[in-house]
């Protein structure tokens, strides 16, 4: 898994079928806002027992959920700080559009999975550890799309960790994620920070419980447990993510950019992947693998 993304745009032009099916996951779906801190801080809810949240994302400034960690990840700009102006190539593909400004460039941000050469679609995908919707997207579809698209080397997929909701230790878990991702090891940890989710968000030291995952995701551990406890590059990282994801009006995790067309929520699997399947056809040209 790396940061690199291409730096032109893929040509796609999503047809009629392939824009209305992804126009339908666009109603609302199932997914993560800020009020879902409050019912599974305490870390009790799993997929399929916890409520969809009724209340907007907390913008900055906003007063912090109960549960949630106190102050703001040490070295992250402060809320409402305007993030630094982008370092990747200018046209890149990895892009997305904040408001009614330019698109902001994506590419240093989050973690790629999939073939850069070959690709032909690509998703963005924002995401909280702590949000149950999004782990039963990975614990249970993800691996699904991987097998049919990614590994294929049709799609690329850009995984971008943030820390929004207020769920409990989910900004520890947000870094240990990118500590993992240093190590080239971001995929492995993901996997096991989503399964264990109940187990850290009632973890009183979430640095010896991350580091102890990491040892079972074969990282080196010592390097890892600096990274996390005082790794400024990893914390800056998620501070401007999640920082991104309140600029452009996130309203609840997971959130998918789609060829550009946002996705917000859990997608029922079988449209999902229909939708993918379409935008892949779409894209490929005639006698093309």
């Amino acid at each position: 898994m790396d940061r690199t993304s291409r730096t032109a745009p893929l040509e796609s032009a999503p047809t009629a079928l392939a824009l209305a099916t992804l126009l339908l996951l666009a109603l609302p779906l199932a997914g993560c806002e800020g009020s879902e801190a409050n019912a599974s801080a305490g870390g009790d809810a799993t997929p399929s027992e916890a409520p969809a949240g009724t209340a907007p994302v907390p913008g900055p400034g906003a007063a912090a959920q109960p549960g949630a960690p106190e102050g703001p990840i040490p070295g992250a700009p402060a809320p409402g700080s305007p993030a630094p102006a982008p370092s990747a190539p200018a046209g890149s593909s990895d892009t997305v559009t904040v408001r009614q400004d330019a698109p902001r460039d994506l590419s240093q941000m989050g973690w790629n999975e999939g073939d850069e050469e070959r690709a032909v679609v690509r998703v963005i995908e924002f995401s909280d550890f702590g949000c149950v919707h999004c782990a039963g997207f990975h614990l249970e579809d993800y691996g699904r799309i991987r097998e049919e698209f990614i590994d294929p080397g049709q799609i690329v997929w850009k995984f971008i960790p943030i820390a929004i909701g207020g769920f409990q230790n989910s900004d520890y878990a947000a870094v240990a994620a990118e500590c993992a991702g240093e190590q080239g090891r971001f995929a492995e940890l993901r996997t096991r920070i989503f399964e264990t989710r109940t187990e850290w968000m009632r973890a009183g030291d979430p640095v010896a419980f991350f580091t102890e995952q990491a040892r079972g995701a074969e990282l080196d551990v010592a390097p890892f447990e600096r990274c996390l406890e005082s790794g400024q590059e990893a914390r800056r990282r998620v501070a401007e993510a999640t920082e991104l994801a309140r600029e452009i009006g996130l309203q609840s995790t997971p959130t998918f950019i789609v060829q550009g067309q946002p996705v917000s929520g859990r997608p029922p699997y079988d449209l999902f992947r229909d939708a993918l399947r379409q935008l892949v056809g779409d894209t490929i040209p005639p006698g093309g693998d």
